[in-house]
Protein backbone atom coordinates (compact mmCIF):
# COMPACT_ATOMS: atom_id res chain seq x y z
CA UNK A 1 0.00 0.00 0.00
CA UNK A 2 2.66 2.60 1.06
CA UNK A 3 4.82 1.27 -2.01
CA UNK A 4 2.02 2.27 -4.52
CA UNK A 5 1.43 5.35 -2.78
CA UNK A 6 4.98 6.29 -3.17
CA UNK A 7 4.98 5.26 -6.51
CA UNK A 8 1.72 7.80 -7.14
CA UNK A 9 3.49 10.37 -5.36
CA UNK A 10 6.92 9.74 -7.93
CA UNK A 11 4.61 10.01 -10.81
CA UNK A 12 2.83 13.27 -10.39
CA UNK A 13 6.74 14.81 -9.47
CA UNK A 14 8.71 13.41 -11.57
CA UNK A 15 11.50 16.62 -11.24
CA UNK A 16 12.09 15.09 -8.03
CA UNK A 17 13.44 11.61 -9.80
CA UNK A 18 15.40 13.64 -12.20
CA UNK A 19 16.89 16.06 -9.54
CA UNK A 20 17.50 13.73 -7.21
CA UNK A 21 19.83 11.37 -9.67
CA UNK A 22 21.41 14.54 -11.02
CA UNK A 23 22.43 15.36 -7.52
CA UNK A 24 23.87 12.01 -6.76
CA UNK A 25 25.77 12.52 -10.40
CA UNK A 26 27.60 15.20 -9.06
CA UNK A 27 27.95 13.99 -5.26
CA UNK A 28 30.01 11.01 -6.84
CA UNK A 29 31.73 12.53 -9.52
CA UNK A 30 33.22 15.01 -6.77
CA UNK A 31 34.05 12.05 -4.68
CA UNK A 32 36.18 10.45 -7.80
CA UNK A 33 37.99 14.12 -8.21
CA UNK A 34 38.43 14.57 -4.89
CA UNK A 35 40.23 11.15 -4.54
CA UNK A 36 42.67 12.66 -7.55
CA UNK A 37 43.08 15.60 -5.89
CA UNK A 38 43.99 13.57 -2.65
CA UNK A 39 46.41 11.28 -4.59
CA UNK A 40 48.75 13.89 -5.67
CA UNK A 41 48.97 15.31 -1.92
CA UNK A 42 46.29 18.02 -1.91
CA UNK A 43 43.64 18.23 0.92
CA UNK A 44 40.39 17.37 -1.43
CA UNK A 45 38.45 19.17 1.62
CA UNK A 46 40.02 22.52 1.29
CA UNK A 47 40.07 22.29 -2.59
CA UNK A 48 36.61 21.94 -2.71
CA UNK A 49 36.54 24.65 -0.16
CA UNK A 50 38.11 27.05 -2.73
CA UNK A 51 35.67 25.91 -5.13
CA UNK A 52 32.52 26.91 -4.07
CA UNK A 53 34.28 30.33 -2.13
CA UNK A 54 36.01 30.94 -5.54
CA UNK A 55 32.02 30.52 -7.86
CA UNK A 56 29.62 31.45 -5.32
CA UNK A 57 31.24 32.55 -1.61
CA UNK A 58 31.57 36.23 -2.84
CA UNK A 59 30.02 38.53 -5.01
CA UNK A 60 33.12 38.99 -6.76
CA UNK A 61 32.98 35.38 -7.57
CA UNK A 62 29.00 35.33 -8.14
CA UNK A 63 29.22 38.04 -10.41
CA UNK A 64 32.04 35.77 -12.21
CA UNK A 65 29.86 32.49 -12.49
CA UNK A 66 26.87 34.68 -13.81
CA UNK A 67 28.47 35.96 -16.59
CA UNK A 68 29.99 33.07 -17.49
CA UNK A 69 26.82 31.90 -17.75
CA UNK A 70 25.29 34.11 -19.97
CA UNK A 71 27.01 33.48 -23.06
CA UNK A 72 27.08 29.57 -21.78
CA UNK A 73 22.77 29.53 -21.51
CA UNK A 74 22.87 31.53 -25.45
CA UNK A 75 24.79 28.59 -26.56
CA UNK A 76 23.22 25.90 -25.60
CA UNK A 77 19.77 27.51 -26.26
CA UNK A 78 21.09 27.78 -29.73
CA UNK A 79 22.22 23.90 -30.24
CA UNK A 80 19.05 22.67 -28.02
CA UNK A 81 16.31 24.39 -30.56
CA UNK A 82 18.21 23.23 -33.53
CA UNK A 83 18.70 19.46 -32.22
CA UNK A 84 15.01 19.23 -31.11
CA UNK A 85 14.11 19.80 -34.56
CA UNK A 86 16.54 18.11 -36.34
CA UNK A 87 19.19 20.09 -37.69
CA UNK A 88 22.42 19.06 -35.68
CA UNK A 89 24.26 22.42 -34.91
CA UNK A 90 28.07 22.18 -34.20
CA UNK A 91 28.42 25.34 -35.01
CA UNK A 92 27.67 27.86 -32.53
CA UNK A 93 31.65 28.10 -31.56
CA UNK A 94 32.06 29.99 -35.07
CA UNK A 95 28.86 31.42 -34.59
CA UNK A 96 29.65 32.97 -31.29
CA UNK A 97 32.46 34.11 -32.96
CA UNK A 98 30.50 35.91 -35.76
CA UNK A 99 28.35 37.81 -33.06
CA UNK A 100 31.09 39.30 -31.36
CA UNK A 101 33.12 39.97 -34.51
CA UNK A 102 29.61 41.81 -35.89
CA UNK A 103 29.31 43.10 -32.17
CA UNK A 104 32.61 44.68 -32.63
CA UNK A 105 32.90 46.34 -35.62
CA UNK A 106 29.57 48.35 -35.26
CA UNK A 107 30.79 49.08 -31.70
CA UNK A 108 33.75 50.61 -32.89
CA UNK A 109 31.40 53.44 -34.26
CA UNK A 110 29.24 53.68 -31.50
CA UNK A 111 31.07 56.24 -29.35
CA UNK A 112 28.68 59.29 -29.73
CA UNK A 113 25.91 57.50 -29.86
CA UNK A 114 23.10 57.21 -26.61
CA UNK A 115 23.71 54.66 -24.21
CA UNK A 116 20.20 52.94 -25.62
CA UNK A 117 21.19 52.66 -28.98
CA UNK A 118 24.71 52.48 -28.40
CA UNK A 119 23.98 48.82 -26.50
CA UNK A 120 21.39 47.59 -28.51
CA UNK A 121 22.83 48.08 -32.49
CA UNK A 122 26.31 46.10 -31.34
CA UNK A 123 23.78 43.37 -29.78
CA UNK A 124 21.46 43.28 -33.38
CA UNK A 125 24.64 43.02 -35.25
CA UNK A 126 25.82 40.11 -33.17
CA UNK A 127 22.44 38.40 -33.52
CA UNK A 128 22.15 39.15 -37.62
CA UNK A 129 26.24 37.58 -37.50
CA UNK A 130 25.64 34.43 -36.15
CA UNK A 131 22.34 33.61 -37.98
CA UNK A 132 24.38 34.90 -41.18
CA UNK A 133 26.82 32.41 -40.71
CA UNK A 134 24.49 29.13 -39.50
CA UNK A 135 22.55 30.06 -43.05
CA UNK A 136 26.10 29.10 -44.90
CA UNK A 137 25.63 25.29 -43.44
CA UNK A 138 21.90 25.59 -43.32
CA UNK A 139 21.84 26.48 -47.08
CA UNK A 140 24.36 23.56 -48.12
CA UNK A 141 22.06 21.30 -46.28
CA UNK A 142 18.86 23.27 -48.30
CA UNK A 143 20.40 23.38 -51.66
CA UNK A 144 22.69 20.20 -51.78
CA UNK A 145 21.64 17.62 -48.75
CA UNK A 146 25.25 18.59 -47.42
CA UNK A 147 25.60 17.01 -43.47
CA UNK A 148 25.26 19.90 -41.44
CA UNK A 149 27.75 18.39 -38.65
CA UNK A 150 30.70 18.59 -41.18
CA UNK A 151 29.30 22.05 -42.58
CA UNK A 152 28.70 23.58 -38.72
CA UNK A 153 32.10 21.91 -37.94
CA UNK A 154 33.91 23.31 -40.85
CA UNK A 155 32.74 26.62 -40.40
CA UNK A 156 33.78 26.98 -36.71
CA UNK A 157 37.80 26.76 -37.78
CA UNK A 158 36.75 29.72 -40.56
CA UNK A 159 35.73 31.50 -38.37
CA UNK A 160 38.25 30.78 -35.63
CA UNK A 161 41.11 31.57 -38.01
CA UNK A 162 40.02 34.54 -39.36
CA UNK A 163 39.48 36.42 -36.25
CA UNK A 164 43.26 34.78 -35.45
CA UNK A 165 44.28 37.11 -39.27
CA UNK A 166 41.70 40.23 -38.49
CA UNK A 167 43.26 40.88 -35.01
CA UNK A 168 46.77 40.32 -35.56
CA UNK A 169 46.39 42.15 -39.64
CA UNK A 170 43.13 44.89 -39.86
CA UNK A 171 41.85 45.33 -36.23
CA UNK A 172 44.86 45.08 -34.57
CA UNK A 173 45.23 47.44 -31.93
CA UNK A 174 47.66 49.98 -33.02
CA UNK A 175 48.36 51.37 -29.34
CA UNK A 176 49.43 47.55 -28.30
CA UNK A 177 51.56 44.55 -28.76
CA UNK A 178 48.58 42.70 -28.34
CA UNK A 179 46.64 40.68 -31.09
CA UNK A 180 43.82 42.30 -30.38
CA UNK A 181 40.90 44.99 -31.09
CA UNK A 182 40.79 48.28 -29.82
CA UNK A 183 38.54 48.31 -26.93
CA UNK A 184 35.21 49.24 -27.52
CA UNK A 185 33.72 52.95 -25.99
CA UNK A 186 32.30 52.73 -23.12
CA UNK A 187 28.72 53.86 -24.44
CA UNK A 188 28.09 50.32 -25.94
CA UNK A 189 29.08 48.23 -23.17
CA UNK A 190 26.56 46.34 -20.80
CA UNK A 191 26.41 48.13 -17.53
CA UNK A 192 27.55 46.43 -14.26
CA UNK A 193 24.49 45.23 -11.59
CA UNK A 194 26.90 44.50 -8.78
CA UNK A 195 28.95 47.07 -7.08
CA UNK A 196 32.39 45.14 -6.38
CA UNK A 197 31.75 42.18 -9.12
CA UNK A 198 31.42 42.57 -12.81
CA UNK A 199 27.76 41.55 -13.03
CA UNK A 200 26.37 43.00 -16.26
CA UNK A 201 22.82 43.21 -17.95
CA UNK A 202 23.49 40.75 -20.36
CA UNK A 203 22.84 38.05 -17.86
CA UNK A 204 18.94 39.34 -18.00
CA UNK A 205 18.85 39.16 -22.09
CA UNK A 206 20.29 35.65 -21.63
CA UNK A 207 17.20 34.80 -19.53
CA UNK A 208 14.81 36.79 -21.61
CA UNK A 209 16.01 34.57 -24.48
CA UNK A 210 15.59 31.50 -22.49
CA UNK A 211 11.84 32.53 -22.02
CA UNK A 212 11.44 33.27 -25.59
CA UNK A 213 12.77 29.76 -27.21
CA UNK A 214 10.70 28.74 -24.60
CA UNK A 215 7.49 30.28 -25.60
CA UNK A 216 8.17 29.71 -29.63
CA UNK A 217 8.63 25.87 -28.26
CA UNK A 218 5.86 25.11 -26.58
CA UNK A 219 3.02 27.92 -26.94
CA UNK A 220 3.07 28.69 -30.28
CA UNK A 221 1.91 26.57 -33.79
CA UNK A 222 5.77 27.52 -35.22
CA UNK A 223 6.79 25.87 -32.16
CA UNK A 224 4.39 23.02 -32.48
CA UNK A 225 5.91 22.36 -36.38
CA UNK A 226 9.35 22.16 -35.67
CA UNK A 227 9.21 19.80 -32.83
CA UNK A 228 7.41 17.65 -35.10
CA UNK A 229 9.82 17.89 -38.02
CA UNK A 230 12.44 16.92 -35.60
CA UNK A 231 10.61 14.04 -34.14
CA UNK A 232 8.99 12.48 -36.80
CA UNK A 233 9.73 14.04 -40.51
CA UNK A 234 7.11 11.58 -42.13
CA UNK A 235 4.12 12.76 -39.60
CA UNK A 236 5.16 16.10 -40.18
CA UNK A 237 4.23 16.09 -44.16
CA UNK A 238 1.45 14.45 -43.39
CA UNK A 239 0.37 17.05 -41.44
CA UNK A 240 1.12 19.58 -44.16
CA UNK A 241 3.89 21.19 -42.41
CA UNK A 242 6.07 23.25 -44.28
CA UNK A 243 9.72 21.83 -43.46
CA UNK A 244 11.60 23.81 -45.66
CA UNK A 245 10.55 26.89 -44.02
CA UNK A 246 10.67 25.40 -40.43
CA UNK A 247 14.15 24.39 -41.04
CA UNK A 248 14.94 28.05 -42.47
CA UNK A 249 14.26 29.29 -39.26
CA UNK A 250 15.62 26.78 -37.10
CA UNK A 251 18.90 27.57 -38.30
CA UNK A 252 18.66 31.35 -38.40
CA UNK A 253 16.98 31.53 -34.83
CA UNK A 254 19.87 28.73 -33.65
CA UNK A 255 22.51 30.78 -35.05
CA UNK A 256 21.42 34.14 -34.04
CA UNK A 257 21.30 32.46 -30.47
CA UNK A 258 24.77 31.84 -30.30
CA UNK A 259 25.76 35.28 -32.05
CA UNK A 260 24.19 36.79 -29.33
CA UNK A 261 25.97 35.00 -26.74
CA UNK A 262 29.10 36.28 -28.82
CA UNK A 263 27.75 40.08 -28.83
CA UNK A 264 27.06 39.70 -24.73
CA UNK A 265 30.46 38.41 -23.58
CA UNK A 266 32.06 41.01 -25.82
CA UNK A 267 29.90 44.10 -24.32
CA UNK A 268 29.48 42.89 -20.65
CA UNK A 269 33.02 41.34 -20.49
CA UNK A 270 35.86 41.20 -22.87
CA UNK A 271 35.33 44.72 -24.39
CA UNK A 272 37.42 43.47 -27.20
CA UNK A 273 38.31 40.80 -29.62
CA UNK A 274 41.21 38.53 -29.68
CA UNK A 275 42.45 35.34 -30.28
CA UNK A 276 40.66 32.37 -28.09
CA UNK A 277 37.95 34.77 -27.42
CA UNK A 278 35.65 32.31 -26.90
CA UNK A 279 37.42 29.63 -24.26
CA UNK A 280 35.45 27.18 -25.86
CA UNK A 281 31.63 28.52 -25.05
CA UNK A 282 29.94 27.17 -28.30
CA UNK A 283 31.44 23.92 -27.67
CA UNK A 284 30.43 23.69 -24.22
CA UNK A 285 26.70 24.86 -24.92
CA UNK A 286 26.39 21.16 -26.80
CA UNK A 287 27.31 19.04 -23.79
CA UNK A 288 25.12 22.08 -21.65
CA UNK A 289 21.71 21.41 -23.86
CA UNK A 290 22.77 17.28 -23.83
CA UNK A 291 23.03 17.47 -19.40
CA UNK A 292 19.92 19.69 -19.70
CA UNK A 293 18.19 17.02 -22.08
CA UNK A 294 17.12 20.18 -24.14
CA UNK A 295 14.82 21.30 -21.94
CA UNK A 296 14.51 25.05 -20.67
CA UNK A 297 14.98 24.23 -16.73
CA UNK A 298 17.32 21.57 -17.71
CA UNK A 299 19.46 23.99 -19.75
CA UNK A 300 18.51 26.79 -16.70
CA UNK A 301 20.61 24.18 -14.44
CA UNK A 302 23.43 22.56 -15.94
CA UNK A 303 24.66 26.02 -17.41
CA UNK A 304 24.85 27.28 -13.64
CA UNK A 305 27.06 23.89 -13.11
CA UNK A 306 28.97 24.43 -16.33
CA UNK A 307 29.49 28.51 -15.00
CA UNK A 308 30.70 27.29 -11.44
CA UNK A 309 32.71 24.59 -12.66
CA UNK A 310 34.67 27.46 -15.09
CA UNK A 311 34.85 29.78 -12.31
CA UNK A 312 35.81 27.26 -9.04
CA UNK A 313 38.02 25.33 -10.59
CA UNK A 314 40.32 28.30 -11.64
CA UNK A 315 39.67 29.02 -7.99
CA UNK A 316 40.37 25.49 -7.43
CA UNK A 317 43.91 26.30 -9.37
CA UNK A 318 45.07 29.39 -7.90
CA UNK A 319 44.30 28.28 -3.80
CA UNK A 320 45.61 25.07 -3.36
CA UNK A 321 47.47 24.29 -6.97
CA UNK A 322 45.03 21.86 -8.49
CA UNK A 323 46.78 20.80 -11.83
CA UNK A 324 44.52 21.90 -14.97
CA UNK A 325 44.46 17.88 -16.09
CA UNK A 326 42.96 17.29 -13.29
CA UNK A 327 40.13 20.64 -13.60
CA UNK A 328 39.72 18.85 -17.19
CA UNK A 329 39.43 15.35 -15.41
CA UNK A 330 36.40 16.51 -12.99
CA UNK A 331 34.74 18.52 -15.45
CA UNK A 332 34.43 15.59 -17.73
CA UNK A 333 33.70 13.06 -14.67
CA UNK A 334 30.49 15.12 -13.56
CA UNK A 335 29.18 15.61 -17.38
CA UNK A 336 29.55 11.81 -18.06
CA UNK A 337 27.50 11.14 -14.43
CA UNK A 338 24.78 13.37 -15.04
CA UNK A 339 24.69 11.85 -18.70
CA UNK A 340 24.75 8.20 -17.29
CA UNK A 341 21.65 9.39 -14.38
CA UNK A 342 19.61 10.15 -17.17
CA UNK A 343 19.42 6.63 -18.30
CA UNK A 344 18.49 5.72 -15.14
CA UNK A 345 16.01 8.35 -14.81
CA UNK A 346 14.56 7.05 -18.01
CA UNK A 347 14.28 3.51 -16.12
CA UNK A 348 12.69 4.76 -12.86
CA UNK A 349 10.05 6.66 -15.42
CA UNK A 350 9.38 3.62 -17.42
CA UNK A 351 8.90 1.58 -14.21
CA UNK A 352 6.45 3.97 -13.00
CA UNK A 353 4.54 4.14 -15.41
CA UNK A 354 4.41 0.08 -16.20
CA UNK A 355 3.02 0.08 -12.48
CA UNK A 356 -0.04 2.28 -13.42
CA UNK A 357 -0.70 0.70 -16.35
CA UNK A 358 -0.37 -2.60 -14.44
Amino acid sequence: MHNQKLKAFLRKRSFLITGGMALIAILLAMLVGGVLIMLIGIDPILAYRYFFYGAFGNIYGFGETINKFTPLLCCALGFSIAQKSGFFNLGGEGQFYAGALCAALVAANMGSASPIVGIALPVLAGIVGGAVLSSIAGALKILFNANELLSTMMLNYIMQYLIALLVSGALKNPNSSMEQTVPIPDPVRLPALMEGSRLHAGFFIALAALLLVWFLHQRTVLGFEMRLSGMNPKSARYAGVNERRSLIIVILVSGALAGLGGALELQGNQYKLMSGFSNNFGFDGIGIAVMGQYTPAGIFLSTLLFAALRVGTGSMQRGVGVPTPILYILQGVIIISVIVSNYFVRRIKDSLVEGRDA
